[in-house]
């Protein structure tokens, strides 16, 4: 049983890190386009991104590994959720969104850099 579960656990972490790869690739590639020029698709340009994203990524684990622990990543991201599921019937203006993403973050680095008194 614990290998399913182990299989299922993997297959769903590859799964976020492709969509991430391919997500920032295509924010870095299609998407930003520099006022008086023409966006270059280029296949190269998106790979380099997506392994400065995959470095970048690592740099935090080399230092502290217990500062990515998977219950302090869950729990501030769930902080931001919390909005869209309790108002989902209102429209949403602009400032809800950075209120709750912004709340995340700095709930994220006080948690990291333990900041919170015991």
């Amino acid at each position: 049983m614990m290998l399913i579960t182990n299989f299922i656990m993997i297959t769903s972490a590859a799964s976020t890190l492709d969509s991430t790869f391919a997500s920032v690739s295509k924010l870095a590639v299609v998407d930003w386009i520099v006022k008086g020029r023409r966006a270059v698709h280029s296949l190269s340009r998106g790979r380099w991104v997506m392994i400065v994203t995959a470095v970048g990524g690592l740099i935090p684990l080399l230092f502290a590994p217990q500062i990515i622990s998977a219950t302090t990543i869950s729990g501030t991201m769930v902080l931001g959720l919390a909005p869209v599921f309790i108002f989902w019937r209102m429209p949403a203006p602009a400032i809800s969104f950075h209120l709750s993403v912004w709340t995340g973050i700095f709930a994220g680095i006080i948690l990291a850099f333990g900041w919170l008194p015991a």
